[in-house]
């Protein structure tokens, strides 16, 4: 052993100087700088505002709202979510015993105080954003939009069909009314062998209490399928399973094609240093119609819209398109493949479609095609002027009717166009356009398509391919650092109040991560940071 290193704190050893916290931090560590940032006159305002809520009476004192913010932001930014391991955190981190002062609130603490201040946290997600600003780190120049589904705190078998709901449902009320009526029987019996009646009758016992927590449980999943339904647009997407758990998640398909109970947190990118610019949970299965609503809450965070936004081909809908571009906000969104030629074979199969050549089976194979198999809109040619189609072999399609189309998004008007009788019956390439050539093919346009147009030519250039190939790095990196290097997949608290909060807090913590780690690459070539950040010392 004589050529090892000896220990240099003996564990029964005494000293004249003992050791303090602050020695065991050294001067670039994270947790200073993230201390620094939190101290920032925005957030000062933000927590004495917190601190008004509580009253100061006799007793124990509460902690101060700084620190129980602070250990949650700094913990998330660790990967530590859950109030027990905050809690242990406090006792034995030597990072997090610097930074809480000493303080060690029990897990109850910590956890009530999210739901004391879950309200709060959107105004502080803000104020993140004004001082990101300051920074220079917040630009609004390119924001990229993308969602990922976070699994919630239920099983798998907490989710039920709507028939096993209510067969469950209507054993819990046979049980409820059993047990209340037994414990009726035996208020009423004591009263009569202790001829008392001014006592007031015992509190309900707890096993009825319990039942009937289950039964408002139950009830509650039976109105979140009922509401999913009425807002489906089509039948097929309405769902009749629902978690009896956590009633507001819902029972969806993750990107590793699992189903489980699970939110949809969607988050949008600043693209200058990845600051999270808005972010939201909610219970939908898929992205469409989301693009909007997350630019909107963009300029609400920050005062202004942003220049240019890009996503994934699931958020192109019309009405967002439209929308954005009518504010002035540069849509860079791929079009959905439904019969869009992405090949240099099929684009030269369909450019030969059109000219009316007739293709070889090779062709055919590659001619892009829609969903149903057959022919995509593409391949014919739109006439403004007379508004009317002309399919490849020259046939007019013409207006005969207008539909409405109704999503959770809006309601939009589509006008419905068909060739003549029989004008596909002879037709060569009918077995590839329509199911029926008696009935002939059918094509539909709605109010959005000239702002489809405007897209799909913009993303045809090369400032539109230069833009939008810096969406995927920008919009899916945060929710890949999230998962792969904290840990974090699932939410621990339970519906939309406590998953919102949690969510805020995530993403909170993700904005001062970089924050603190652009502060100390100004510490790092010796540039203060107090001045950077406007911090009132006093």
């Amino acid at each position: 052993m004589s050529g090892f290193r000896k220990p240099q704190l003996g564990r029964d050893e005494l000293y004249l100087f003992p050791p303090t916290v602050e020695e065991f931090v050294g001067p670039m560590a994270r947790v200073r700088s993230f201390d620094e940032i939190l101290s920032h006159a925005r957030f000062r305002k933000v927590f004495d505002g917190w601190a008004e809520r509580y009253v100061l009476v006799e007793g124990r004192p509460p902690y101060h709202p700084r620190h129980l913010a602070a250990l949650y932001f700094y913990g998330a930014m660790e990967g530590i979510l859950s109030s027990r391991k905050l809690e242990a955190a406090c006792r034995t981190r030597i990072d997090v015993k610097w930074l809480m002062e000493g303080l060690t609130p029990d897990h109850s603490t910590i956890a009530a105080f999210l739901k004391v201040h879950s309200d709060a946290l959107d105004q502080l997600f803000k104020e993140v954003l004004v001082v990101a600003s300051e920074m220079g780190l917040l630009k609004l120049q390119h924001v990229a939009v993308d969602g990922t589904k976070l699994e919630a705190n239920a099983s798998g078998s907490s989710v039920k069909s709507q028939g096993e709901i209510e067969k469950l449902l209507q054993a819990c009320e046979e049980e409820v009314k059993r047990l209340r009526e037994q414990w009726l029987e035996n208020e009423a019996c004591d009263q009569r062998l202790f001829d008392d009646e001014e006592d007031e009758p015992l509190k309900e016992p707890a096993r009825l209490r319990r039942a009937e927590a289950r039964r408002q449980k139950m009830n509650a999943t039976l109105e979140a399928i009922a509401k999913r339904r009425n807002e489906a647009s089509r039948p097929k997407d309405a769902s009749d399973r629902g978690s009896v758990t956590d009633r507001d998640s819902r029972f969806m398909k993750d990107k590793k094609g699992r189903f489980a109970p699970g939110y949809n947190v969607q988050i949008a990118v600043d693209a200058e240093a990845g600051i999270i610019a808005a972010t939201e949970v909610n219970d939908q299965a898929d992205d469409s119609g989301l693009l909007g609503r997350m630019v909107d809450e963009v300029a609400e965070n920050s005062g202004s819209l942003p220049e240019k936004v890009s996503a994934d081909t699931a958020y192109n809908v019309g009405h967002d398109l439209q929308a954005l571009e009518k504010a002035g906000v540069v849509v860079y969104v791929p079009e959905q493949s439904n019969g869009k030629a992405r090949t240099t074979k099929s684009k030269e199969a369909l450019e030969a479609l059109k000219r009316g050549e007739m293709l070889t089976e090779e062709q055919w194979k590659v001619v892009p095609r829609g969903r149903n198999g057959k022919l995509g809109r593409n391949a014919f040619e739109y006439d403004e002027e007379q508004d009317v189609y002309r399919c490849p072999r020259g046939e007019v399609l013409s207006p005969f009717g207008i539909s409405k189309d109704s999503h959770r998004y809006g309601v939009s008007r589509r006008t419905r166009y068909r060739v003549k009788k029989g004008a596909c019956s002879e037709c060569p390439f009918a077995k590839h356009c329509c199911s029926d050539p008696k009935r002939g093919r059918t094509l539909s346009r709605d109010g959005f398509e000239d702002s489809r147009k405007q897209v799909r030519e913009r993303m045809a250039t090369e400032e539109g391919r230069e833009t939008y190939a810096q969406r995927a790095p920008l919009a899916e990196t945060p929710s890949g650092f999230l998962k792969a290097n904290l840990g974090i997949s699932r939410f621990l608290r339970r519906g939309f109040d406590g998953v919102r909060a949690e969510n805020h807090v995530i993403w909170i913590a993700y904005n001062l991560r970089i924050m603190v780690k652009h502060a100390l690459r100004l510490a790092a070539a010796c540039e203060p940071i107090a001045p950077r950040l406007a911090i009132d010392s006093g």
